[in-house]
């Protein structure tokens, strides 16, 4: 009776010592791959003690990682690895990247005066609306338009009595006051009024130099009679029609210093064009910015920032323009999506693009002009 109860006993310790064999041999294999240069597990080494090693042999696992089988696990390994550690390197590139574009547009800054004040991409326009007009300097039961350039108020009647609302563009602008287009008052929408007084005095003396009948208007007549000896008929037409945008033939003192005004600040410094933009201004735009900014870092794609600024056109009815049309060519351009553009570039390379799009163009076409897009 005893020699049967210690046979049972053999051949079960026996069965046992196969199983954690076995186990032993799987659980080199992962730990191989996981983790380089462990000790492998053998048979005789369980989590009990010690046990007997009966028809055992140790696991040589050396090249265990190199059957065809392992090598998609050890594929994902690495794939892991490097995508743990890729973003943290590009979000402190970026931050770098985006420090010194800060450091740089501070001291520009400096030279042309206080930045407005949201025009830090953290910072947040603190709604303020003040139902007092402008105009009369008084709250009374009526009708209400809000700049959308300045954020000051005006009642219909004071505009009316003005006669603010004889210009037909200027009426029909205002009945967009409270559509997303908006509408700019009249201080806004003259951005001739960033000019220095010298350099208003020579678009007066030119503007005077073709209007030889003193009508306040050119006819292609007199545009023509001026540049006959200085340009081509084809050259000259295309210059006359630069400034007759609503195609009447006739260019108006207002039509002219609109093209004259944006030629002469497309030569200033961009810095110095950012510092006109107002508070609600920067704010619009920036909305649009940071709708493609998934991860709120302050940089984009090139092309992210073409659809932002393209977003930025359809909201004040600008799309059909020329500009909105070479903006939709940067959105489909593969090599932009691998360029990249901070917010404080983007914001200083728009500028004039913001500051045109002042006028109302409710009835006119419109005349917007922008800084080439350069990246990082």
């Amino acid at each position: 009776m005893g020699n049967v109860v210690m046979k049972h006993r053999k051949e079960r310790m026996q069965k046992r010592a196969q199983q954690a064999g076995r186990i032993g041999r799987i659980a080199n294999v992962f730990l191989s791959v996981g983790k380089k240069g462990t000790a492998p597990i053998t048979a005789g080494t369980t989590g009990g003690g010690p046990q007997p090693q009966l028809g055992t042999r140790q696991v040589d696992t050396s090249n265990a990682t190199s059957s065809s089988w392992m090598r998609p696990f050890q594929k994902s390994y690495r794939h892991i690895d490097k995508a743990e550690e890729t973003p943290t390197s590009s979000f402190n590139e970026e931050r770098s990247v985006r420090q010194a574009e800060r450091q740089k547009l501070a001291r520009e800054e400096t030279r042309y005066g206080s930045a407005p004040t949201n025009l830090n991409y953290e910072s947040m326009l603190e709604s303020e609306f003040d139902v007092t007009c402008v105009m009369c300097n008084m709250v009374k039961n009526d009708v209400i338009h809000e700049c959308r350039i300045c954020g000051r108020c005006s009642h219909q009647t004071c505009l009316e009595y003005s006669g603010y609302c004889n210009d037909l563009n200027f009426a029909t602008a205002l009945k967009n006051s409270e559509e997303q287009v908006g509408w700019s008052c009249s201080e806004c929408e003259a951005i001739g009024n960033h000019l220095s007084q010298e350099q208003m005095n020579d678009v007066m003396e030119k503007f005077d130099n073709y209007d030889k009948d003193e009508d306040s208007k050119i006819s292609w007549a007199d545009y023509r009679a001026v540049e006959k000896a200085s340009a081509t008929e084809s050259n000259a037409k295309e210059k006359f029609f630069q400034y007759d945008t609503d195609g009447d033939g006739i260019v108006s003192w207002q039509d002219y210093l609109l093209v004259e005004a944006i030629d002469i600040l497309e030569k200033q410094p961009q810095v110095k064009l950012m510092m006109y933009l107002t508070a609600k201004e920067i704010e619009r735009i920036k909305n649009c910015f940071r709708m493609k900014d998934d991860h709120n870092t302050g940089i984009i794609s090139v092309a992210a920032s073409a659809e932002a600024y393209y977003n930025w056109l359809t909201a004040h009815g600008l799309e059909s323009s020329q500009e909105g049309r070479d903006v939709q060519i940067q959105m489909y351009d593969p090599s932009n999506k691998r360029k990249l553009i901070t917010w404080e570039r983007f914001i200083r390379q728009r500028a004039l693009a913001i500051l045109s799009a002042r006028p109302n163009t409710a009835t006119i076409p419109p005349y917007i002009r922008g800084h080439p897009i350069t990246a990082l």
